[in-house]
């Protein structure tokens, strides 16, 4: 009854868009931020930036540690090789002997996994 008239009342005044032109064409009217929230154009910052000052970073540069081998893995005690999501072998024999603490009787299993 009066839920219904409720529900049909919200329905009739909610937007109808039949695709995405119709969404896109309402424009600033679809994202409601609160009041403090500005609209800006695209690549317009709000504060100002020397580009002159910046440089491109060379990603060739960029030196990650390298992972241990699957040797290193198994010479270190890690069931399964480098099949873990590990970064060290340290940190996988940590989650070893925290395991076996907490959960008795837990064994590591095939691949270490438990």
């Amino acid at each position: 009854g009066l839920a219904g008239a409720g529900l049909g009342a919200v329905a009739a005044s909610a937007p109808v868009f039949h695709d995405v032109d119709e969404l896109t064409s309402l424009g600033s009217n679809v994202n409601k931020y609160p009041w403090y929230v500005k609209e800006r154009d695209f690549k317009n910052p709000t504060v100002e930036i020397d580009w002159d000052t910046l440089e491109r970073p060379n990603a060739n540069n960029f030196k990650s540690h390298p992972r241990p081998s699957a040797a290193d893995f198994t010479a270190a005690g890690v069931v399964g090789g480098n099949m873990t999501d590990l970064e060290t072998p340290a940190e996988a024999l940590a989650l070893y002997d925290y395991c076996e603490k907490e959960f008795p009787g837990w064994d590591k299993g095939y691949a270490g996994a438990g």
